[in-house]
């Protein structure tokens, strides 16, 4: 996870970094972790499942993503000045993550 974070931190860049906490950003990528991890696994996450290495890089950018979003939770809509603010769907970027699911066997 430390490379995780190391990465986590090289993206946020060192203003931010001093913003916040190591404990913060690691519950950002633990979020992040988990949003990849259900989207890996749709019929339900293996107990002591973790994030594949292929997706850590993937982990650190949505886990920028959730530190740009804090304080505008569930915000469907802004305009202020004739700024308008529009989210991209997280959803967009779990595109590259391959589900797995096991086969169905009728005895």
């Amino acid at each position: 996870m430390s490379n995780t974070l190391d990465l986590l931190k090289a993206l946020l860049g060192p203003d931010e970094v001093a913003k916040t906490t190591d404990e913060e950003l690691s519950a950002l990528l633990i979020l992040a972790g988990d949003k990849i991890l259900r989207k890996r696994y749709p019929f339900g996450v293996p107990e002591g499942a973790e994030v594949p290495l292929q997706y850590s890089i993937l982990q650190a950018e949505l886990a920028v993503y959730l530190y740009n979003k804090r304080g505008a939770e569930d915000q469907v809509s802004h305009s202020e000045n004739g700024v308008s603010r529009t989210w991209v769907d997280i959803d967009a970027k779990l595109k590259d993550v391959v589900p797995m699911c096991a086969s169905v066997f009728v005895q």
